[in-house]
């Protein structure tokens, strides 16, 4: 039976509401003001909330402001650092943690404030399972109340989380439900690729983190799938593999008769680099660095206009959706191999499978890496899967 609520009515906890339409973040806010409620409401992108030089300061801002100082505050930041996955790189600056663990960061913080609720978009898309019990756990501490308006589907078989929507004044649960997707075809003449790894070390001081993968060689891929915890140095061998960063060692994607693989690569962040942009635009930069034909950019942008599953997320929020836009573009491009980081952000995770299989099918198959916080989706399309861990490959699914 569905559970119902009327806002100022809801237990202390995590409330992960659907998004119904693009104001769903001004009527919670709103109806939370009209019953006197406070309510703190997240930007977009969690780490702009974040100003503070070090992770302890920033710990520290919000219960500055309310007037808690000297010893007082001391105590009370320790206690908060103590709990918090932040106990050993306090004096780290905020800005040199990986996406994920800068929203973690973020809601630590702001639980500090006097408010009754916390409202924020897509809060939880780059936190692991682990570090997300863990928030919930703060916020069920601190008595308050988190409403993240996100999307989540899982894969087949696997039932979806509690989600809520609001009605009124009420948020109601929804029915839990499974998804359906049909399994992509690989075709058989995508080529196999190889993975290898000698002596890869990089080191960020400002950090202390290294990437660390003395020998590793993983043949046979088709479409690799990077899994781990937040910080674990997914992105990072992403950047080194795209020569974004430097490193000492040698990381090469070798791919049969490419001397050179051109590599496409969908950052993290795509969203604040696309703010402003239409689809034209972003078609424009893929011709002008000649990666895309004038032809293909006409074809892509047919092919977003014709397709539901795309329609659907750009109505939501542009920023996101225009993920998707170089998503396309990289595989219509001149790229041998395309890397994808965390290409569910923000999005329907199985609007985003059906998306790349639509894709596929339009452009063909290239050879791929994706990484992803949700190893269900990796399963669903890769057929070799590695695990990172501190920097390290822990564990590798041959």
């Amino acid at each position: 039976m569905a559970v119902s609520y009327h806002l100022r009515d809801l237990p202390p906890g995590l409330y992960q509401v659907y998004p119904d339409s693009p104001d769903l973040i001004g009527r919670l806010s709103r109806a939370l003001r009209a019953h006197g409620l406070r309510c703190l409401v997240f930007p977009l992108q969690l780490a702009d909330y974040l100003v503070a030089d070090t992770v302890r300061r920033e710990t520290a801002f919000d219960l500055e402001n309310q007037g808690v100082t000297g010893s007082r505050l001391s105590e009370a930041v320790d206690g908060i650092i103590r709990d918090s996955p932040f106990h050993e790189r306090s004096c780290q600056a905020p800005n040199t943690l990986s996406g994920g663990e800068q929203q973690l960061l973020a809601i630590t913080a702001a639980l500090q404030q006097p408010h009754e609720f916390l409202v924020g978009r897509h809060c939880f898309d780059f936190l692991s399972t682990r570090n997300m019990q863990l928030i919930e756990e703060h916020i069920v501490g601190h008595e308050k109340r988190m409403l993240a308006v996100t999307y989540h589907a899982n894969m087949p078989g696997h039932e979806q989380s509690s989600m809520w929507r609001i009605n009124g004044e009420q948020l109601e649960e929804l029915t839990k439900t499974e998804m359906e997707a049909s399994l992509p075809e690989w075709q058989a003449d995508i080529p196999q690729w190889r993975l290898i790894a000698a002596g890869v070390e990089k080191t960020f001081e400002t950090s202390g983190f290294a990437l660390l993968i003395p020998d590793l060689v993983i043949d046979k891929i088709r479409c690799l799938g990077i899994f781990g915890e937040n910080g674990s140095g997914k992105s990072t061998l992403a950047d080194c593999l795209t020569g974004i960063e430097v490193y000492a060692g040698s990381l090469t994607a070798a791919i049969p008769g490419t001397e050179s693989p051109k590599l496409g690569y969908l950052v993290q962040k795509t969203g604040n680099l696309s703010q402003g942009l239409s689809i034209k635009d972003i078609l424009q930069r893929f011709i002008d660095h000649e990666r895309i034909s004038r032809l293909d950019g006409g074809r892509i942008e047919q092919m977003l206009n014709d397709l539901p599953e795309y329609q659907a997320l750009a109505v939501q929020d542009a920023r996101l959706g225009f993920r998707l836009v170089i998503v396309a573009a990289l595989f219509a491009g001149d790229y041998d191999l395309v890397i994808l980081d965390e290409p569910t952000y923000g999005l329907p995770t199985w609007a985003v499978a059906n998306f790349l299989i639509r894709t596929i099918e339009e452009w063909g198959a290239k050879p791929l890496a994706i990484i992803s916080h949700n190893r269900n989706f990796l399963a669903f399309f890769c057929d070799r899967i590695i695990q990172m861990e501190n920097g390290t490959v822990h564990e590798a699914d041959f």
